[in-house]
């Protein structure tokens, strides 16, 4: 309900707007369109039917404005069809704009599991902002201690031991374009200290000071930062400085895992998947497993790359299917994905170890087609399998 009233106030107000620039706009015009939305919104609510036929049509008009906002960022391609990820690709469409408007510098925290994309979704800001410089990223847990002004700052030559020359800082490479600063969660205490004396938006600039020199230097940098931590819970630990996570909690973007969006996993084995097809039951089969995927899209994407090395190591051109996942993964399958085919044929004969048709074919189905899992349970050599079932299919 509280969707149908946020898509019919857009609605309504879209459709006023272009009342409003007709001359024969009048009062009753605006009267008859807010009657006409109120009797809509009160159909769906009370029925069913109509309800789900609205929801559709939300649907729809979401897709449509998601397809849209890509334009934005066309370096950038985020797989989804999920509703989730569409409102997101919305949101950022419309960074350019926010900054055009109000000179907002950021900083925009991203949220997320490890492995959900958030360096990806960060691009896209980046893109969607048009910037002419950088895109500039540093893992913050990455820098040691004793380098961490310079590398955020820059140092001047001879500041310290070891500073042959001069250097520039994050800050000062990023002038002009985006500055992403990863797993901030990881800086610590004193590092957290000098970041916040940096971020604090002077005339739409952040002022600093090189390691070395005494004048002040500014940056124009878009700021966005990324953590998979729970910063709030670090904060109550004395982990992680509170004014600094309200500065850096300005604009907040959640992105979501993806045990939340299952209907995007076929997407990205047809979209990754570059030398092997995939199979056609694959994409019923993968939503309904009964897995987290505890390392998100990351992990997705190695599993897929794995897959497609075998596949190509052992010769095997059939297509991806819900076997040539790992045995973790598969154990999870749920009581709406059917079972393999249990049959006597499917044992290999004693003696000679010869193989029937009729079992080369039960391995196949049983298998969905994937040789090499074919061969393996019957125990012959994948080139028997090959061999055999293009004899079979003539």
């Amino acid at each position: 309900i509280q969707e149908a009233l946020v898509f019919n106030a857009d609605r309504f107000i879209d459709e006023f707007c272009e009342a409003a620039s007709n001359i024969s706009f009048t009062y009753k015009t605006a009267w008859d369109l807010k009657e006409k939305h109120l009797l809509d919104l009160y159909a769906s609510i009370e029925s069913r039917n109509h309800r789900a036929k609205k929801k559709a049509e939300r649907d729809e008009d979401i897709n449509q404005q998601a397809m849209e906002a890509e334009k934005a960022f066309p370096e950038v391609k985020i797989i989804s069809q999920a509703r989730s990820i569409n409102d997101l690709k919305i949101r950022i469409s419309k960074f350019g704009k926010i900054v055009q408007s109000t000179d907002f510098k950021g900083p925009v925290m991203l949220l997320g599991e490890r492995g959900t994309g958030k360096t990806h979704f960060a691009r896209a800001i980046h893109y969607s902002l048009k910037l002419k410089g950088a895109f500039i990223q540093i893992d913050c847990g990455a820098i040691p201690d004793k380098l961490f002004e310079s590398e955020m700052f820059g140092h001047k030559k001879g500041a310290f031991t070891g500073a042959e020359k001069n250097k520039t800082g994050a800050f000062e490479n990023a002038v002009g374009g985006t500055l992403f600063l990863d797993e901030i969660g990881n800086l610590s205490i004193n590092h957290q200290q000098k970041l916040l004396g940096v971020l604090q938006d002077t005339d739409g600039f952040w002022q600093y000071q090189v390691v070395g020199s005494s004048e002040t230097q500014k940056s124009d940098a878009f700021v966005i930062v990324a953590t998979n931590s729970d910063l709030e819970t670090l904060v109550k630990e004395g982990k992680f400085r509170a004014d600094l996570y309200d500065r850096l909690n300005r604009e907040q973007i959640l992105i979501p895992p993806l045990r939340e969006r299952k209907c995007d996993i076929p997407l990205f084995f047809k979209s990754l998947s570059k030398n092997i097809p995939v199979s056609t039951d694959l994409e019923n089969d993968l939503p309904r497993l009964d897995y987290d995927w505890p390392d998100n899209i990351r992990g997705l994407i190695h599993i897929i790359e794995k897959i497609e090395r075998e596949k190509i190591m052992n010769d095997d051109p059939s297509p991806i299917c819900l076997d040539d996942l790992p045995e973790s993964i598969t154990q999870h399958q749920n009581k709406s994905i059917p079972k393999r085919v249990e049959d006597a044929a499917t044992h290999t004969l004693p003696g000679n170890m010869k193989y029937t048709d009729e079992q080369i074919i039960h391995a196949m189905k049983n298998n969905h087609g994937n040789k090499t899992k074919a061969a393996k349970e019957i125990g012959c050599p994948y080139q028997t399998i090959l061999r055999r079932w293009n004899k079979i299919t003539i």
